[in-house]
Parts: C-alpha cells; structure tokens; sequence
C-alpha cells in the first residue's frame, strides 16, 4: 500500500471517530432523558421534537464530515499518489533535505502513455519521425485520426496550448481529430473533467469514449456528456453468442443511436460477429475480420 493510500485511510478513521463519538455522546443523552429517566416513554411534543432534532443533527454532521473527507483528501484519484497540496504538506513537515528520484524500468511506457511533451507522431523507416502537419495533410480529407490520450494531459493547460496551437497552425479540420477517453470510474472532479471535454469539443474535435460498458464511469460519463462515438468494450463484442451479453449490447447499441452517437466495435475477427454486427445497426467495424495490419509500402501504395 502506497505511503498516501495509508495517510488517507488514517485521516478517514479519524473522521469516522470525530463522527461518531458526538453522535453515541448525543443519542445517549437523548436516550437516557427520555427513556431512563422516569422509566417510561411519553410520545409528548417535546419527546418528539427532541427525536427529530437528533436525527436532523446526526444526518447533517456526518453528510458535513463526508463532504470534508472528500474535499480534504490526501489522495490524486488518477495515481493514487498525493496530491499536489498534500505533497507540499508532507515536505513542509518533513523538510527532508534530499528528495530522491526513483528510476522506474516501464518509463517509457508511461511516457507514451501520460507525457505531453509530444504530440501525435508517424514513424517512418526512411524517414524517422513524421510530423502532423507533413502526414495530415497527404491522407484523404474523409479519413479520420483517432487517438488516446490520457485525464493528465487533457487537463494540463501546457498540453492543451500546444494542442490548440498545432491545430491552428495545420489548418485541418479538426473534426477529423477524434480524442478517444477510457475511464474506469468516474472521474473525482467530473464537472471539471467535463470542462475540460467541452474545451476540445469548442475547437471542433471529436471526442469517443472508449471500452464503452466495461465500468459503471461508462454510464455516468454518458449522462453527462454528448460524446460524438462510441466504442464498445471488447467482452460484447467476442461474446454474441451469450443471450444476456447480447441482449445488454442491443440496448446500448440502442441507446447510442437514440443519442445520435456514432457506433463503433472493435475486435471483430469473423464473418459471424460482422453479421450480427451489421444486423445491430453498428456504424463501424474494426478488427483482423475486416483487415490486417498492412506494412507502409502497402499503405502509400493504397493511396497512390
């Protein structure tokens, strides 16, 4: 368990005592001045004012302190780490004179998966990297790039300048731009987050939430937010054979094009998935049933 996972099970353990030991001092009270006092309980309006009055204040306290926990708390909801104010907390305490670095072997990865130091690149075995603004430009004008990126990034203001400027500067549509979103639980400021969203959405980009049914954020982000696609989640889609997957699948299929959201499913291996598929009223399929990966002569040879 992570050092702030451990610091914020402990702040809420003392929240829970600050909750619950007025409300045990207060119902005892209660208890004792209306049921053992005299030994009999006499449902007067003072009895019963007395009662409501208990109630409303234990319901009010501990909804205040459940408010106070999650605005207090220790914890990013992304990383599980500290947050950026808790951390300065901790070395204002602390005030250690070394901060360490740790080396982690998957950097990379995360890198590829949380930097904004980068934007979207092509690579190309004669010429190295390939900028947006030499490929976009060269791909027919109905083709559509999507791509993910991560909660960090979309709300770093540094990435969304240089997102905005590369933008700008292109002069594509940038409603060929598709930000795919994978969440696995809502977001903890989801107004915020949805701020965010509205940001790129102002500029003309796309935006799909992808793995679409695969959490409960799925629904909560789909009742706040009008997303232009939806991608579904893997198990529907290799398991149409199951009644009550494909019954599930169906109704969110349903439910996608009643809010006039583009379809799409991936891992679609076969001839079988295509035609239920197609028989769902899918917009888009993708998968090794429709086609391989093809090498980047094969590619420009496709465009030429």
């Amino acid at each position: 368990m992570l050092l702030s996972e451990r610091q914020e099970r402990t702040r809420r353990f003392k929240l829970a005592l600050r909750a619950g030991i007025p409300v045990i001092l207060l119902v005892s009270l209660v208890f004792y001045s209306t049921f053992l006092k005299d030994n009999t309980l006499k449902l007067t309006l003072e009895n019963g004012f007395l009662i409501g009055a208990v109630l409303f204040i234990t319901v009010y306290f501990i909804y205040f302190l459940m408010e106070l926990s999650a605005k207090e708390t220790l914890v990013d909801q992304t990383t599980y780490g500290f947050n950026e104010k808790s951390f300065i907390k901790q070395l204002q305490i602390y005030k250690p004179k070394t901060l360490v670095l740790l080396l982690v072997e998957n950097f990379s990865i995360i890198h590829d998966n949380y930097s904004i130091d980068d934007s979207v690149k092509l690579k190309s075995t004669h010429m190295g990297d390939i900028l947006p603004r030499v490929y976009l430009p060269l791909i027919d004008e109905n083709v559509s790039l999507s791509f993910n990126l991560s909660p960090f990034s979309l709300r770093d203001k540094i990435f969304q300048k240089k997102f905005f400027d590369y933008l700008e500067k292109s002069k594509i549509d940038p409603s060929r731009l598709i930000i795919e979103l994978y969440e696995r639980k809502t977001h903890h400021d989801l107004s915020g987050y949805l701020q965010t969203l509205n940001k790129f959405r102002a500029r003309g980009v796309r935006i799909a939430i992808d793995n679409f049914g695969s959490s409960n954020a799925s629904m909560e982000y789909m009742k706040n937010f009008n997303f232009d696609l939806v991608q579904f989640d893997r198990d529907y889609v290799t398991k149409l054979n199951d009644t009550n997957t494909y019954a599930m699948f169906s109704s969110m299929v349903k439910m996608s094009k009643d809010l006039n959201i583009i379809t799409v499913a991936k891992w679609v291996d076969n001839e079988s998935q295509k035609t239920k598929l197609r028989e769902l009223g899918i917009d888009y399929l993708q998968g090794f049933g429709i086609s391989k990966p093809i090498s980047e002569q094969t590619l420009i040879d496709s465009y030429n």
